[in-house]
């Protein structure tokens, strides 16, 4: 409420913005309903024996003119009006059904990673969601990965904590992704039973030109060691890069410089 005397500034651009995102949430309701989305996929390589041990599935949202509308601005979207949670069932099963097809016929020990939202531990059924996908492709519980944010997990995370704890002792593994960005409190994540982190790219692009930035990366690979965490570098664009992060010891590469996420049927391993 506001009192007298008072004035307020009309600006149409929020008119425009309000009309904009409505007509976007209805164009995605739709999209939904009649499974416009595709699952890219960008390899992750063990850069001890530079094989591609993981595919990480990335959503997308190809349009009829050959455009995309970009994750950046329809996800935030469907997290707000809780269509992330149907979306993201569609991802893990599809996902589910793609690791698996592949293990069958050229990688039988390859994995795939999912990235949660936080709305999808909202009503509980997670497990659920993820056991049936599994059970759908025939696919072990080991072959898949579950990502998050640090930052997600500060939200409401005694009930993520439970749900997380069980999808561990189930098989399915947690990797933090981002990580550097946020909370970075290792000791704090492994309450999460996370058992990957994925250092953000910001800090792996200027790895060879920022004295600083390789002392972080340093630091998280060597307390990660300590505890018994995969590390995964994101966003490795060129050689020196690689060769950087493999002599501070890093595990795992992800990035341009092996492949931009491409569709399945694209993917080389």
């Amino acid at each position: 409420k506001v009192g007298r005397k008072t004035y307020h500034f009309y600006d149409t651009e929020m008119d425009e913005g309000s009309e904009d995102k409505f007509a976007l949430f209805q164009q995605l309701h739709q999209a939904v309903i009649s499974q416009q989305f595709a699952l890219y996929y960008q390899p992750i390589v063990d850069l001890r024996s530079g094989k591609t041990v993981v595919v990480e599935a990335l959503l997308r949202w190809p349009q009829s003119d050959g455009s995309m509308i970009s994750p950046d601005e329809f996800i935030p979207l469907a997290e707000s009006s809780g269509v992330i949670t149907e979306l993201g069932r569609w991802v893990i099963n599809e996902a589910c059904l793609f690791c698996a097809a592949l293990r069958k016929s050229t990688a039988p020990e390859l994995k795939v990673a999912v990235n949660l939202s936080v709305v999808q531990f909202a009503d509980g059924k997670l497990q659920q969601t993820v056991e049936s996908a599994l059970d759908n492709a025939n696919l072990p519980a080991n072959a898949l990965e579950l990502e998050l944010t640090e930052s997600q997990l500060l939200d409401d995370k005694d009930q993520i904590q439970s749900q997380l704890k069980s999808l561990d002792e189930l098989g399915v593994s947690v990797a933090i992704d981002d990580f550097g960005t946020g909370y970075s409190n290792l000791g704090y994540l492994r309450h999460f039973n996370a058992r990957k982190l994925k250092i953000d790219r910001s800090f792996v692009s200027a790895l060879t030109t920022d004295a600083d930035n390789e002392e972080i990366v340093k630091a998280i690979i060597t307390m990660a060691d300590s505890l018994g965490l995969e590390i995964v570098a994101e966003g490795i664009e060129d050689e020196a890069t690689l060769s950087k992060l493999i002599t501070l010891g890093c595990h795992a590469g992800q990035g341009y410089y092996w492949s931009k996420p491409v569709p399945g049927s694209e993917l080389s391993l």
